[in-house]
């Protein structure tokens, strides 16, 4: 089983519209999943998930579209080293 580690970027309207909420939701379909999601600005929201490598893309599909509401007007992913210190996926403020 192949684990790896990314960072993802969303860009457009994502706060107001509960995106780390249902992104935690969201992840309760992928139990292994570590990791955390906050917002950096009010049109911006980072996201780094770490699990297994088919969980981890499938997850990262659902940030191109977000939660009802939410308009993603851009996407940015990359990939980092694992990590030993990252926890449940959460909300991080």
């Amino acid at each position: 089983m192949e684990i790896k580690s990314i960072r993802v970027h969303v860009y457009g309207r994502v706060t107001g519209v509960c995106f780390r909420l249902y992104a935690v939701e969201q992840s309760l379909l992928y139990p292994d999943l570590k990791g955390f999601i906050r917002n950096i600005n009010a049109s911006e929201l980072e996201s780094v998930i770490q699990g297994r490598s088919a969980d981890v893309d499938r997850f990262a599909d659902w940030f191109k579209m977000g939660p009802p509401g939410a308009v993603v007007n851009k996407i940015c992913i990359s990939e980092l080293p694992l990590s030993e210190s990252l926890g449940i996926y959460k909300i991080q403020y």
